[in-house]
């Protein structure tokens, strides 16, 4: 076989996913994408390629074009080793071995350098040579002509001897001194040009030295107030609150995945909200190597506090007394050292729905925060306390609330992944076991309840949060939607989770439409059990192609319609990308 093309044995240990590091999971990845230029595309030979077959310098070729795959090694699932058997090489067959089912330009796209012209020849530019230092004037510009200096410490002018002025012999001239100029001079100057040393002015000092840091407002061991925080918010220093505990960001803000400029927008202030949001158990461990201490409350925060405010008109009267109820209560420290948002979940009972995949019924005591699940919200599952270990998002598909009985019962659907480094451990858990998870986290972008049509698309497990909103939109205060079309792909019809519960809600209306693609099974569309006009089982990859036919009568008013995706971090970008093609901005649940 080829040398060119990669073709080997891969065991089942370097297979298996290794935990993402910051800012290096697939979600990341397309954030990156998102905001990347396509490079100018050319056609690259063989040679080319294989020159870049190193750590910091890798290029591939998958299915005839050449992608420069040296970022994205850091967010493959499996880290960036089991990419370098293939650097420098045509990667196809391992690809389409492993990653059949991953579109490849919505993946790695953005970094498509050409295509592989395999009978084109390279030649490798020289290495570039460096000049020695004592290389003369002669070896490196040729022969010269000596031009000499007329009049030079009372040397007379050649041209009056009538000489030529080319073939005068080269006078060496020095500058009389000037009168009050220091004799030796510095830098580079040769003395005998007599020049005073050049005096550094305010402006060049200011640029060549640095600058001198702020003192810091606080010293380790004093209280730390709402005015040190606040006033502790710029260039030189970033500190912010999370859930009544100060942290320092400002080492820390060049290498923050999201940029430093949301960091700032929330520097000074407490955040705890927006963190939790965002991030998972993983980059909440983080904090403890940025923690400064507890914030305490301060007279000034007291009095633009919102409980309680002076008149508008100068001098506060009648300000009530420290410690009265018109103060809001200091933030109440966690307990043991625990985060506040780790809320302890017990196994009650589990149910197989398909070959790999179960339901998970979990309860809890906190019924004040989990009663209410937002809208196609989800919390993040971990299996050590404190944020340790991997963590996933779930979106329960049932929430039954027992205030009396001051408990709350959650489901989840889960399914089962080959060398998962949570559902493997997961579905190992026996009746009564516990694991750890955060609050109910709300969607990144809200999902609109009003929008008279939607365009839904899910895969594998994704279709919990899609069937959380469809319930929604069906209990809606405005009125239902008038269109919803919803894609729901898989592999095989074995996969398809929670489809009497889709159909059913899809059932309601004439206008609502669910179809399913079917990857891994022939190619034949099946006729019975389709929902609507236009659905059913369509045994094929769902495509552009699909995705422009199936969704186009929707996309025709992009200004009431809403799309929403949901599925793995590949499905999510392409369809994502397809969507923005017939001009829909979706929104990507977790």
């Amino acid at each position: 076989m080829d040398s060119f093309v990669a073709d080997y044995e891969v065991e089942a240990k370097d297979r298996r996913k290794i935990p993402p590091g910051t800012g290096c999971s697939l979600r990341d990845w397309n954030d990156l994408c998102l905001g990347c230029r396509r490079p100018v595309q050319r056609k690259i030979a063989k040679g080319e390629v294989a020159r870049h077959n190193k750590k910091g310098d890798m290029w591939m070729v998958l299915q005839g074009k050449v992608y420069d795959v040296t970022l994205f090694g850091k967010h493959h699932p499996a880290g960036e080793a089991i990419l370098l058997p293939c650097a420098g090489k045509d990667a196809t067959l391992m690809y389409n071995k492993f990653h059949a089912y991953v579109q490849i330009d919505p993946l790695l796209g953005a970094f498509c350098l050409g295509v592989l012209d395999p009978h084109a020849t390279y030649e490798p530019p020289p290495p570039y040579q460096f000049r020695k230092s004592s290389e003369s004037t002669a070896e490196k510009n040729g022969p010269t002509q000596d031009i000499p200096v007329p009049g030079a410490r009372g040397e007379a002018d050649p041209r009056a001897k009538g000489g030529s002025r080319f073939s005068a012999p080269l006078i060496t001239a020095s500058l009389p001194e000037k009168k009050g100029a220091e004799k030796a001079a510095t830098g580079s100057f040769p003395p005998s040009l007599g020049l005073a040393p050049r005096k550094v002015s305010s402006f060049a000092r200011a640029v060549n030295e640095p600058p001198a840091k702020p003192p810091l407002p606080w010293k380790p061991g004093e209280p730390l107030t709402q005015d040190i925080v606040s006033s502790s918010c710029s260039k030189d220093r970033l500190w912010t609150i999370i859930h009544g505990k100060v942290y320092d960001l400002t080492a820390f803000a060049k290498s923050h995945p999201g940029g430093p400029s949301i960091l700032f927008k929330n520097g000074g202030k407490e955040c705890g909200a927006e963190f939790d949001k965002i991030h998972s158990f993983s980059a909440k461990a983080q904090l403890a190597d940025l923690y400064l201490g507890d914030l305490k409350t301060s007279p000034s925060a007291l009095l633009t506090s919102s409980a309680w405010a002076p008149p508008p008109g100068g001098r506060a009267k009648g300000r009530p007394p420290p410690g009265s109820a018109a103060y809001p209560p200091p933030p109440a420290a966690a307990s043991g050292g625990r985060d506040p948002a780790g809320v302890a979940l017990s196994l009650v009972a589990k149910r197989d729905i398909s070959p790999n995949s179960a339901v998970f019924r979990f309860k809890t005591d906190d019924v004040r925060r989990f009663a209410k699940f937002p809208v196609a919200g989800h919390v993040r599952l971990s299996l050590q306390d404190g944020g340790g270990g991997a963590s996933r998002p779930y979106t329960p598909v049932n929430v039954d609330a027992d205030p009396k009985a001051g408990r709350v019962e959650l489901e989840f659907v889960i399914k089962k992944y080959a060398a998962g480094t949570l559902s493997e451990p997961l579905h190992a858990l026996a009746v009564g076991s516990r694991l750890f998870s955060t609050l109910p986290l709300e969607p990144r972008r809200p999902v609109p309840l009003n929008s008279p049509c939607y365009v839904l698309a899910a895969a594998g497990t994704g279709i919990a949060p899609i069937l959380a909103l469809l319930e929604a939109l069906m209990a809606a205060p405005g009125g239902r939607p008038t269109q919803i079309r919803l894609v729901c792909c898989n592999r095989t019809e074995a996969d398809v989770l929670l489809r009497e519960r889709v159909e059913q809600v899809v059932a309601r209306d004439p206008a609502y439409v669910v179809k399913h693609y079917l990857s891994d099974e022939p190619k034949a569309r099946v006729g019975s059990g389709q929902v609507g006009k236009g659905g059913g089982v369509v045994r094929e990859r769902f495509s552009q192609t699909a995705c422009d036919d199936f969704f186009a009568p929707l996309a025709s008013s992009p200004s009431s319609t809403t799309a929403v995706v949901c599925g793995t971090p590949s499905f999510n970008t392409a369809v994502s990308a397809w969507l923005q093609l017939l001009d829909l901005r979706p929104i990507v649940l977790e």
